[in-house]
């Protein structure tokens, strides 16, 4: 990782909260997140803001907008290494007993940092909170998964019986802005993924060990805006995205789950793996579809919600193959 250089001085007593915002190219959006973190009413924190190699005004915008002038605002800029490695370099530099992560076109609520310590605090055992998000008018791009997987605000544990579809539901409604986790737990999963500047997935790998591996409190009011507007990584993101990084690297994963949960996350990574050769299909990719069937199998008997997709791939391969032969141009051309 960079080491990222540092032109403010921390302030001296550790605080309770250490927030870990990363910053690439937002300058449009910097100045709101700072000002949604300067409005907690939760003030025991530092914020500490990384820079990852913008290319725009954000580092400017970010030193104008009333960080620079706030103690407990570090500033620092590190070469470009993705989400994931900037979110590591800001949780190196945290002093706090809890990590709360705002991405830098996200804002808070002013009671946010508020509840989530006082539930964590609340809840002896319970080391990680989540949120509801508000993604406002643009709940067609992406609406609030927790309030649709979770009854109730409380402690939640991972049950047996739920199956593949709905712990997706859960992890994907772990959004990075709405998590506050105790530091010493996020570096006994290792933190985000962050190999190869991984643009994708590098929350979830380390969301899915959370779900698997400790109780969350989960928190169903809205207290996070989540602006999927301004997010060229999420929703809205163009081109084909890459394999999901717990499936290129998933020993870690296994290694931190509970055994007795292991067969379910042996069933979560089957229903990941047969998203990806639903996209592999399209490109008539037979030899990967084969290869990744053959390591994230299911564990027993394919679920009868799954027969009908996992008959179609190879249908879907078939004509996949055939389009792309169709339309390779000939050797003359």
């Amino acid at each position: 990782m960079n080491t990222p250089t540092d032109p403010l001085s921390p302030q001296a007593s550790p605080p309770a909260v250490s927030v870990v915002i990363p910053l690439y190219n937002k300058q449009g959006t910097i100045a709101r997140t700072v000002r949604s973190i300067q409005s907690q009413t939760w003030t025991d924190f530092e914020a500490i803001v990384v820079d990852d190699g913008s290319t725009d005004a954000s580092w400017d915008l970010l030193l104008s907008s009333g960080a620079a002038a706030d103690g407990r605002f570090r500033c620092v800029r590190q070469q470009n290494a993705g989400p994931g490695a900037a979110r590591n370099a800001g949780a190196k530099l945290a002093r706090g007993r809890y990590l709360a992560f705002l991405d830098a076109d996200d804002e808070w609520e002013p009671g946010h940092l508020q509840r989530a310590t006082a539930c964590l605090q609340s809840s002896p055992g319970c080391r990680v909170y989540v949120s509801a998000y508000d993604t406002g008018q643009y709940q067609s791009l992406q609406v609030n998964l927790l309030q649709k997987c979770i009854a109730q605000s409380g402690r939640w544990s991972l049950e047996p019986g739920l199956g593949p579809v709905g712990v997706k539901r859960v992890v994907d409604a772990c959004q990075v802005s709405c998590l506050v986790m105790e530091t010493a737990l996020f570096w006994h999963y290792g933190g985000f993924y962050e190999k190869n500047r991984s643009t994708f997935g590098e929350d979830i790998y380390l969301v899915i060990q959370v779900v698997f591996g400790s109780d969350i409190w989960f928190e169903l009011e809205p207290l996070v805006h989540f602006h999927v507007e301004d997010s060229e990584l999420g929703v809205k993101r163009v081109g084909e995205r890459p394999i999901r990084p717990h499936l290129l690297e998933p020993e870690p994963l296994v290694a931190h789950c509970p055994p007795e949960r292991r067969a379910q996350l042996a069933t979560l990574f089957a229903y990941y793996r047969l998203l990806e050769t639903e996209k592999f299909a399209r490109k008539g990719d037979w030899g990967t579809i084969t290869r990744m069937r053959r390591q994230y199998g299911w564990p027993g008997k394919v679920p009868m919600a799954m027969r009908l997709r996992e008959w179609k791939v190879p249908v879907r391969t078939l004509v996949g193959g055939l389009q792309r032969t169709l339309n390779m141009p000939s050797a003359r051309s």
